[in-house]
């Protein structure tokens, strides 16, 4: 979805359930209006009426991130944060700057020992990322790898089977007896016919 900053408005005021915003485009400081390549919105899971949205601005994959590109993602920010149409205590955003390599004055700016690898730029309601595609591919193999190893989970038939007759095994006490369910691989588990 390419869109300008007007549209992002449109959209963030009907997710929020708010009349259509009030006329006008959303400009960024230079008097331009921008557009975004992509813009996700969800709701918090725990906190009732509060809402994170995402901008994302993708570059060619030939494009090295620098300042320029960095400047650009920072504009739409600026824009949006200094817009009260798009002002609500409950939301908070994030701007993100997307491509497959980064210079190092952007880097730099980007891997600050105070901040979360990629952040820019940390604000109450706002916040700027700057990630290449080989980051992003990193950070979810690393949170796959932990939930995998945290939950040490492998789903089989045998292990439901197991479970099923363990804890409900006056239940499926027939179903074990006439060999419709497995009994047990485990000795300590007994069915009572």
């Amino acid at each position: 979805m390419i869109a300008a900053l007007h549209e992002v408005l449109v959209q963030h005021c009907r997710l929020l359930g708010r009349e259509a915003p009030a006329p006008g485009p959303v400009l960024r400081e230079d008097g331009r209006p921008g557009r975004v390549d992509l813009m996700l919105s969800r709701a918090a899971r725990h906190r009732k009426g509060e809402r994170h949205q995402l901008v994302v601005e993708l570059k060619r994959p030939g494009v090295i991130l620098g300042m320029a590109e960095f400047s650009q993602i920072s504009s739409y920010a600026e824009a949006v944060m200094s817009d009260d149409r798009f002002r609500d205590p409950a939301v908070t955003w994030d701007f993100w700057l997307v491509g497959n390599g980064m210079d190092d004055a952007l880097r730099q700016l980007a891997h600050q020992t105070d901040r979360v690898p990629g952040c820019a730029v940390w604000a109450p309601t706002f916040r700027i990322m700057v990630k290449t595609w080989g980051e992003i591919i990193e950070d979810c193999q690393e949170r796959l790898r932990f939930h995998s190893e945290q939950l040490e989970y492998q789903s089989s038939t045998e292990h439901a089977m197991d479970y099923l007759v363990r804890n409900h095994g006056d239940t499926v006490a027939e179903l074990v007896g006439d060999g419709t369910i497995p009994a047990p691989r485990h000795t300590g588990a007994t069915v009572t016919q």
